[in-house]
C-alpha cells in the first residue's frame, strides 16, 4: 500500500513488481428431485497463486479439482499456467486479460483421459482496503481429453466451459 499517492501514480500499488496474488474458488452443489431416487453432487476446488513479474504483468499457477457424483463418480484434475496483464487505471480498479494453458485429466468408470487445456479470462480486479481483492470475471476454457489408445470406439472428449465469477 502506498500512502499519499497522487493522480499520476497507482493508488493501491497492486501492479508493482513482486506483488503476490493469492486466491481461488471453492464450490459445492447438490441436486435432488422428488421424482428420482438419485442425488447428484459436485465439489470444485481451484486455488490460485500469481506474481507480478513487472508492473501489470502477472504469472500465475492454478491447480483445479472437480468431482461429480451421481450414480458414478467422475473426477477432473487440471493444472493451468497463466499470463495476465492488469491495466493501470490510476484507481483501485484494474481491468485485466489473462491467457491460460495447461494439462488436464478426466477419470470416470475406469477410463482415464488426458490432454491440453487452453483458455482466456477477462474482467475487473478491485482492491479493497490494504490487501483485499474482489474479482469479477468471465472465462472460457477448452479442455481436450484423449485416452491415447487406438480402440475402435473413439473416447476422446472436448469440454468447453464458460464461467462468470464474482
Amino acid at each position: 500500500y502506498k500512502a499519499g499517492a497522487t493522480a499520476d501514480k497507482e493508488l493501491s500499488g497492486f501492479r508493482q513488481t513482486g506483488t503476490v496474488e493469492l486466491g481461488g474458488e471453492i464450490a459445492y452443489a447438490s441436486l435432488s428431485s422428488p421424482t428420482s431416487p438419485n442425488t447428484a453432487s459436485m465439489l470444485a476446488f481451484s486455488p490460485y497463486l500469481g506474481l507480478m513479474l513487472s508492473p501489470g504483468f502477472e504469472l500465475g499457477i492454478s491447480p483445479s479439482v472437480v468431482t461429480q457424483t451421481e450414480s458414478t463418480t467422475a473426477t477432473k484434475l487440471d493444472l493451468y499456467l497463466s499470463i495476465a496483464y492488469n491495466i493501470d487505471t490510476r484507481s483501485n480498479e484494474y481491468p485485466f486479460i489473462e491467457l491460460l494453458a495447461g494439462y488436464g485429466s478426466l477419470s470416470s468408470l475406469g477410463d482415464n483421459e488426458g490432454g491440453i487445456a487452453l483458455g482466456i479470462t477477462g474482467g475487473l480486479k478491485a482492491v479493497i482496503g490494504r490487501s483485499g481483492l474482489i474479482l469479477i470475471s468471465i472465462e472460457y476454457l477448452n479442455n481436450n481429453y484423449s485416452s491415447g489408445n487406438s480402440a475402435p470406439v473413439n473416447t476422446d472428449v472436448s469440454l468447453n466451459t464458460f464461467t462468470f465469477s464474482v
